[in-house]
């Protein structure tokens, strides 16, 4: 949920969302995520253009996500830390995790 100028404040969530036909289209970056480097799967919250938030399963894998471990931090050195940004990443709309504009209950 953690983004860069706005922690974790879901209301001003800057990762947007819009849908395509049978996909959807997220553009923005997440930030001070655990396990961000290692992890194979990701669940990212973004909101529509009328700022109803939702869920979405992402593969961490995916080529198009662009991945940043986060190496200088003042404490736990052994955690793994990392940042991500997706540039117009198109997923599939069975990656909806819920229902279209729960997220918040999700969170």
């Amino acid at each position: 949920m953690t983004e860069p100028d706005i922690g974790s404040d879901p209301v001003h969530l800057k990762m947007r969302f819009k849908k395509k036909g049978n996909s959807y289209i997220l553009t923005g970056t997440k930030y001070l995520i655990s396990n961000a480097g290692i992890a194979t799967d990701i669940i990212v919250f973004a909101h529509d253009s009328n700022k109803r938030i939702s869920a979405f399963i992402i593969n961490a894998e995916d080529d198009k996500i662009l991945k940043e471990d986060m190496v200088a931090k003042m404490g736990m050195h052994t955690t793994n830390t990392g940042m991500f940004e997706l540039k117009n990443l198109e997923i599939p709309k069975h990656n909806l995790l819920g229902k279209y504009g729960d997220g918040w209950n999700i969170a």
